[in-house]
C-alpha cells in the first residue's frame, strides 16, 4: 500500500509571502498551497471590507456634521429677511435682529435662533475632524478651538430661549455671541497655520479676529447703549448688527465648506480602489 505524503514544514512569514510547503508530492502541494492562499485572501479582504465600512460610516456622519456650519447660518440670515419684510414697520436700519423675536412672528424668529444655534454647533463638531485630520496640534489646544468656536452657538441658543422679554439674560447670550468669535478665530487660525496645506485660511482666521473687533466697537457705538435695550432700537444699530453676524457667519460657513470638502478629498482613493 502505498504510503500517505506528511506535511513536514509549513512556514508563514507575514504579509507578503505566500504559503510555503516542503516535501510534499507536487500536486498535493500546489492544492495546499492554494488552499492558505485563499484563506489569507479572504481574511484580507474581509479586514479591508470592514475598515473601509467604518472609515465610509465616520466620514459621513462628520459630512453631515461639518454641513451645520453652513446650513446653520442660511438658516438664520433667512429668517431675519423673510420676517423682518414681513413686519410693518420694522426697520432694519435702527432696529436689531432680536427685535423680530418680540411681536407678530416672533415665535418663528426665536425658532430660527434655536435651530441655528443647534446646528452650528453640530458643525463645529465636523470643522473639528478637519482641524485634527489636517494639523498635528495637541489635543488639548485642539479641544479648546472647539470650544471657542461652540460658544457663539451657545450664545445664540441662549438668545432664542431668552427673547428681549428677559432682555439682562438675552443680553448675555448676545454678548457672547458676539465676542467669543474673537478668541476662537484667532486661535483657530494659529491652529491651521500649523499644517501647510491650510496655512492661507489660518492667515485669513488670524485677521478675522481684530475685524470682528473692529465691527463690535462699531455696533456699540451705533447708538446709546439703552438702545440695546430696546426693542425699537436707535442710530444705525441693526446696521450694524448685521454686519458683525454676516461675517462671523462667513467665517462658519467657509468652515464647514472646508471640512466637506477635506472629506470628499480623503473618500476619493477608497471609492477608487
Amino acid at each position: 500500500m502505498r504510503p500517505i505524503p506528511r506535511l513536514r514544514d509549513c512556514r508563514y512569514h507575514g504579509p507578503g509571502d505566500r504559503p510555503q510547503i516542503a516535501s510534499v508530492h507536487k500536486p498535493r502541494q500546489e492544492e495546499l498551497e492554494q488552499k492558505l492562499f485563499r484563506i489569507k485572501s479572504q481574511g484580507d479582504w474581509m479586514a479591508a471590507t470592514v475598515e473601509s465600512r467604518t472609515t465610509a460610516k465616520r466620514d459621513g456622519s462628520t459630512n453631515w456634521l461639518a454641513l451645520g456650519a453652513i446650513a446653520g447660518p442660511v438658516l438664520f440670515i433667512l429668517a431675519w429677511i423673510i420676517l423682518g419684510f414681513a413686519r410693518p414697520g420694522y426697520s432694519v436700519v435702527r432696529q436689531s435682529v432680536s427685535a423680530l423675536g418680540i411681536g407678530p412672528h416672533g415665535g418663528l424668529m426665536n425658532t430660527a435662533f434655536v435651530v441655528g444655534a443647534l446646528l452650528i454647533f453640530a458643525g463645529v463638531f465636523g470643522i473639528n475632524q478637519s482641524i485634527r485630520a489636517s494639523s498635528d496640534t495637541r489635543t488639548g489646544i485642539r479641544r479648546l478651538c472647539m470650544v471657542l468656536l461652540a460658544l457663539p452657538a451657545i450664545g445664540m441658543l441662549w438668545a432664542g430661549i431668552f427673547n428681549m422679554h428677559w432682555i439682562t439674560l438675552h443680553n448675555i447670550g448676545a454678548g457672547l455671541a458676539f465676542t467669543a468669535p474673537v478668541l476662537a478665530f484667532l486661535v483657530a487660525g494659529i491652529i491651521l497655520r500649523r499644517s501647510p496645506r491650510r496655512r492661507g485660511m489660518g492667515d485669513w482666521l488670524i485677521l478675522a479676529s481684530p475685524l470682528t473687533v473692529a465691527l463690535l466697537i462699531g455696533f456699540l457705538t451705533s447708538a446709546p447703549l439703552s438702545a440695546l435695550k430696546s426693542v425699537d432700537g436707535g442710530g444705525t444699530l441693526g446696521i450694524w448688527e448685521r454686519v458683525l453676524i454676516l461675517e462671523v457667519f462667513w467665517w462658519y460657513v467657509i468652515l464647514g465648506w472646508r471640512a466637506l470638502h477635506d472629506q470628499r478629498e480623503a473618500s476619493i482613493p477608497q471609492s477608487a480602489t
